[in-house]
């Protein structure tokens, strides 16, 4: 058996491992996020709580399609934030740009009904110095470096502070890593074991990034 075959069954174990947790979960869908209490530090910003980050890096960078720059992305961490779903509902119009510090991050879910969002920080920035909020709805890849210290600065005129150390370290500490990975793909299938566990309502999306077939 070769390599990226055993990798595809190991995939698919996983993926069947969360979604049996899930179904054997008493009282409706289960997430992660409910298997413990997460730090809330944030009051607003739309940005509640950081749940898990991994730092990653990346043998073959990818071209970044959030941001008006387009830069490579070769580095950067892969996080789980505990977001207010008002703002992540699928809209016809432009939606609340998600940033964290100067970066606007890939939401790689939806949210809206598990309140969890799994996203691509595009940077190894320090996560206890930058803040992470929704920002003036816009298209992420119309945004330029000019614009998002605009709404940084406007976000913390308003009063929204970084995550705290606690709730970092505890973020770090479920994430693990950091993880070396080959590429873009890579990194999706480890956002969607993330979906699975603390989004598993879109477990189609997950199937999907993991290449796994659905009968739905």
């Amino acid at each position: 058996m070769g390599d990226s075959q055993r990798r595809r069954r190991s995939l698919i174990a996983v993926a069947v491992a969360v979604l049996a947790t899930a179904a054997l979960a008493a009282g409706g869908v289960f997430t992660r996020g409910q298997d413990r209490q997460p730090v809330k530090t944030r009051d607003d910003g739309g940005v509640h709580a950081i749940l898990c980050a991994i730092r990653f890096d990346l043998t073959t960078p990818y071209t970044y399609d959030w941001s008006a720059e387009r830069a490579l992305v070769s580095e950067g961490w892969l996080v789980v934030l505990d977001v207010e779903r008002e703002l992540v509902r699928p809209r016809q119009t432009a939606e609340p740009v998600l940033q964290m510090g100067t970066e606007t991050l890939e939401r790689v879910n939806r949210g809206e009904l598990s309140g969890h969002l799994v996203a691509i920080v595009p940077k190894p920035i320090d996560l206890e110095s930058s803040p992470a909020f929704f920002g003036t709805p816009d298209l992420p890849e119309r945004v330029d470096g000019l614009s998002r210290g605009r709404e940084l600065t406007s976000a913390r005129a308003r009063g929204i502070a970084p995550f705290t150390p606690e709730a970092v370290a505890l973020a770090i500490d479920c994430g693990g890593g950091p993880v070396e990975l080959a590429d873009q793909g890579q990194l999706l299938e480890l956002a969607a074991q993330w979906i699975l566990e603390y989004a598993p309502d879109e477990d189609r999306r997950a199937f999907r990034l993991l290449g796994i077939p659905t009968s739905r």
